[in-house]
């Protein structure tokens, strides 16, 4: 399968700045970000882990050949984009000149992408994400009954459990994790107990619930941008309007836990349990 050098050059020229091209010259070679990646350090400090080399032979070598690349070439750096770089931009962070090597190695996934090569699965969940706004490919009917049913549930041990979808003007809008609603729905009643024992006022996007934004991972900008803003546009669609707070799933559980646990207190004064709440959740 050939690769289209013209796509590739297109990519390349749009970023083809001076920052770029200062980025890619300007390295002394002192070492600070090997010592800084973990990927180098837990392959026994071999130098071809070493950030500036993975991003000279793969960025590097593109802009060297202007885009004229073969597919052997591309596939050739799968390993070092994909598996031994997660873009934490530790080695960015570390480097004296301030060279975002994190930022061209996303640039390289993006040609590299642009091509095919990348993981299978991480182009079959982010396929599902444009079809149905998640990467579960979960239909919005039944997420909702999930949720009802979780309600339904939660309600039986806490009085007046419920799971609110698009509802206005409240102060959480709360998303999750896609896996939640099929393989951990009871997470989500865990959440909708700590807003109903705290009394706040929250809801929940019946689309773009899905807070975990794998076209970052692909690198595709123009979808990473429209799932990133899914949230901010889907509800000025819908008439949802005014949230103080934007929470999200994995993460924001153990924030809610940090963040309104002390609040526990006014139930716990008011007759509550709290042994009951804090096992619960």
């Amino acid at each position: 399968m050939m690769v289209n050098i013209k796509q590739i050059r297109e990519i390349l020229d749009v970023y083809d700045s001076a920052r770029i091209q200062t980025w890619l010259n300007i390295c002394s070679k002192c070492g600070l970000c090997a010592e800084s990646c973990f990927v180098y350090l837990g392959h026994d400090k071999d130098p071809k882990m070493s950030p500036a080399y993975k991003v000279k032979r793969t960025l590097g070598e593109m802009y060297r050949q202007k885009g004229n690349v073969t597919r052997e070439f591309l596939e050739g750096c799968f390993d070092t984009l994909w598996l031994h770089c997660t873009l934490c931009k530790r080695c960015s962070l570390y480097c004296p000149f301030g060279i975002d090597i994190a930022t061209m190695m996303s640039l390289a996934r993006r040609v590299c992408n642009s091509q095919g090569v990348l993981p299978e699965k991480l182009a079959f969940f982010t396929d599902n994400c444009r079809k149905s706004g998640n990467h579960m490919a979960l239909p919005i009917e039944e997420f909702q009954e999930t949720c009802e049913w979780m309600a339904d549930e939660a309600g039986e041990e806490i009085k007046g459990v419920e799971i609110p979808f698009d509802k206005p003007d409240v102060k959480y809008m709360y998303t999750i994790n896609p896996r939640e609603p099929v393989f951990y729905p009871q997470d989500i009643a865990m959440a909708a107990k700590i807003f109903t024992i705290v009394g706040e006022s929250w809801t929940m996007p019946s689309y773009g619930w899905d807070c975990t934004n794998l076209p970052c991972l692909q690198v595709i900008m123009r979808s990473q941008g429209r799932w990133s803003k899914a949230c901010m546009t889907k509800p000025s669609n819908s008439g949802r309007k005014n949230y103080d707070h934007r929470m999200r799933s994995c993460v924001s559980l153990g924030e809610i836990r940090r963040t309104l646990f002390c609040r526990l207190s006014r139930w716990k004064a008011s007759g509550g349990n709290c042994a009951l709440c804090a096992m619960d959740i």
